[in-house]
């Protein structure tokens, strides 16, 4: 990710879940309001986390949206 501003708000949801992993991914979806410093208004953020068997880190994404 290339904004540490929106890696700072999902800090706590990147380490990895605790006990054994299972066979389909655990996901974690997460929304907080965010105003980038170009903006005047905040939008609504969705992060979507999975974490999946096998692999060393999760895969992140983002959705940004005024609604």
């Amino acid at each position: 990710m290339s904004n540490t501003a929106l890696e700072r708000k999902i800090a706590h949801l990147l380490k990895r879940p605790v006990g054994r992993p299972s066979r389909k991914p655990n996901v974690f979806c997460y929304k907080f309001r965010y105003r980038a410093g170009s903006r005047c208004q905040a939008r609504r953020v969705v992060v979507m986390i999975a974490w999946h068997a096998g692999e060393l880190f999760p895969r992140i994404g983002f959705i940004v949206t005024n609604l």
